[in-house]
């Protein structure tokens, strides 16, 4: 059995912490498990617990309003693709759009919901430089008139 706690500082993006929930990480996907309510702990803290874990790989704690960050959120028809992941200095975005030669707008945003980037890309320019972020997760958010794409990557 396991309990995480937090500070409210670090809930973000209007977190509910009446809907939360322990995901866990296993089989390359983040389980979703039922939610519960989290408690006010000692100090200011905020906790939620798990029963009969059998595994420690990574734990997170969501709301019912978070989407799986392991899957591509996708409105309209033009997904994207990223290569390399990981990366280290570049990431470079393919996909429809990029082929038809509208412009695209992405963001890099880090895992804490702050936006650490932002780009115009175009087929002529479909590289992104992210040799300035430090090692990590991150989730690129790419954005046109007909469509509106997140996917995750790694920084190494």
């Amino acid at each position: 059995n396991m309990t995480l706690m937090w500070q409210s500082s670090a809930e973000v993006n209007a977190f509910d912490r009446t809907k939360a929930y322990i995901s866990h990480y296993t089989n390359s996907q983040w389980d979703l498990a039922a939610t519960a309510s989290a408690t006010a702990e000692a100090g200011g803290t905020y906790g939620i617990s798990r029963n009969n874990i059998t595994s420690f790989s990574p734990f997170a704690v969501f709301d019912q309003e978070t989407a799986s960050i392991d899957q591509t959120i996708s409105i309209g028809n033009d997904n994207f693709n990223l290569y390399p992941d990981p990366a280290f200095d570049n990431i470079y975005v393919t996909g429809k759009s990029m082929q038809t030669g509208s412009t695209n707008y992405a963001e890099i945003i880090s895992m804490n919901g702050k936006v650490v980037g932002s780009f115009i890309l175009n087929a002529n320019s479909p590289a992104i430089n992210i040799s300035y972020l430090p090692a990590g997760c991150y989730y690129i958010k790419l954005t046109n008139q007909s469509s509106n794409s997140i996917q995750k990557f790694i920084k190494m």
